[in-house]
């Protein structure tokens, strides 16, 4: 489970002595030390923790250059054979020895005990970049670690210098492969047995710790507070050659905070940035404290403010879960305006969910979060509803006609995405005419025409319970006129 999320444990024993264990878990957001460097146009991070030294080769030497062994290259450094990689290779290109420089870098890593060494084709520089986990849909990839955005912009990739060596079976091939296979039993037994959802904890005007899932979280950002200013009524700060608004959550969930008003205690903000439809908004918070890994279900029973969407009783603690999305509609009240007449739903918005239908719903979504909390919106309702964690396995529930009544689907999803699924549902004349609602946190103007192009009736923002409903009862409606 360590290892699972970039961890590492490891044991020293001394007879008579006892033993040592050290873990090591990186935090979700970090900033690490490390080297940047490139290959084509592209950009790549290893750790520095990593990295032993930098070697240059020339390879017009006949006293240091690199060698094969077993058709294997390697490298002799200092009386020992090094084995090498190729990150080329590694990312799935092809290299023609011929157009191999005279002098290669090699970037010589730590992997566990195996030392290696890995063929770069440019070193930069070394910086202090801050760690993003990488998405959910490139989780599969065992050779990256996370992300990180660059200062002019520009996304690189992290080294995973383990994945890297259990890709590649640096050492004992045998034993790496048997490692590999008992770590990717243990995960599939985990996601099986329990599917967590990951939340990023904040403190706000409240001593019951809050959430946000983590789903939401674009960055997280500090600013100074002499770096805010008001366009208007509007808080602000100039952020990345545009303006960042500011929402204050104690002041829109209702808490008393004087901290965060007259009398700050710290010169900084702390800032979680949120997309939506394409526009950043900057949630304002007393403190951002860890992430939050998790398999309790979200009870929604207890909700009273509005940006609340439910509770947690997460490790013998309650945990609050926020809605950024609420938040924004409440310190911006013309922006779900303008969202709803962009997905052409705003006409659902004056409307009850008064229709008597019952429908057998399939809901297609890959986030454990998301899938829970929808579903039982629907059930709610009194919706009969069958959930499905991606397209592949939603085609696969389909292959019997007239099964569903509706589908609503995620948009970005492993395997097969909501696009293609629709697409897929269409091409099948049994379903030309079966409902379909787009749900999803993509909501920019061509997100939208994408998935109406697709095949889907409504294109729906995650998640406005009421809308939903209200979308449902609608294309049930209109599907029994039209039969």
């Amino acid at each position: 489970n360590i290892e699972r999320i970039g961890g590492t444990v490891e044991l020293a024993s001394a007879v008579g002595r006892g033993m040592t264990l050290t873990i090591k878990i990186p935090l979700t957001l970090a900033i690490v030390p490390a080297l940047l460097i490139g290959s084509g146009r592209s950009f790549f991070a290893i750790p520095q923790v990593k990295l032993v030294e930098l070697v240059r080769v020339d390879q017009s030497s006949n006293e240091s250059r690199i060698e094969y062994l077993q058709d294997s290259p390697v490298f002799r450094l200092r009386g020992d054979i090094l084995p090498l990689v190729d990150l080329e290779s590694v990312l799935g290109r092809s290299r023609d020895d011929a157009s191999r420089p005279s002098f290669v870098n090699i970037a010589v890593v730590k992997a566990e005990h195996q030392t290696f060494g890995l063929i770069v084709e440019e070193v930069h520089d070394t910086a202090d970049i801050v760690v993003k986990p990488i998405s959910r849909l490139l989780k599969s990839l065992q050779v990256y670690s996370g992300a990180t955005i660059l200062g002019d912009g520009s996304v690189a990739l992290i080294l995973d210098i383990q994945g890297i060596a259990r890709v590649e079976q640096i050492g004992n091939s045998a034993q790496a492969d048997q490692r590999a296979a008992d770590r990717e039993t243990e995960r599939q037994t985990s996601l099986t047995a329990s599917e967590r959802q990951e939340y990023l904890l904040v403190r706000v005007g409240s001593p019951t710790r809050h959430a946000i899932v983590l789903g939401y979280v674009h960055r997280l950002e500090e600013f100074d507070r002499s770096a805010v200013e008001l366009s208007g009524a509007q808080r602000v700060v100039r952020y990345r050659q545009s303006i960042l608004p500011l929402i204050r959550a104690n002041e829109y969930l209702g808490y008393e905070d004087a901290r965060s008003t007259d009398s700050p205690e710290t010169a900084h903000l702390s800032v979680v940035v949120v997309e939506r439809a394409g526009k950043q908004f900057g949630l304002e918070v007393d403190g951002i404290l860890d992430t939050l890994s998790t398999d309790a279900p979200l009870e929604a029973a207890l909700k009273q403010e509005a940006g609340i969407i439910g509770n947690l009783n997460a490790d013998n603690e309650l945990v609050v879960v926020i809605d950024p999305y609420q938040l924004i509609n409440a310190a911006v009240p013309g922006f779900a305006s303008e969202i709803g007449r962009s997905t052409g739903v705003e006409r659902l918005s004056s409307r009850t969910s008064s229709s008597d239908l019952r429908a057998s719903i399939l809901f297609v979504e890959d986030t454990a979060f998301f899938r829970r909390h929808v579903a039982t919106i629907l059930e709610g309702a009194g919706h009969r509803v069958t959930t499905a964690p991606d397209g592949r396995d939603a085609l696969a529930r389909l292959s019997q006609p007239h099964q569903f009544d509706l589908v609503i689907s995620d948009i970005e999803m492993p395997r097969l995405n909501g696009i293609e699924l629709a697409r897929a549902i269409r091409l099948d004349a049994r379903n030309q005419r079966l409902p379909m609602i787009a749900l999803s946190t993509k909501s920019g103007r061509s997100h939208i025409e994408e998935g109406l192009q697709a095949g889907f009736n409504l294109y729906l923002e995650k998640i406005e319970p009421t809308l939903l409903l209200a979308a449902v009862s609608e294309l049930l409606e209109a599907n029994r006129e039209a039969a």
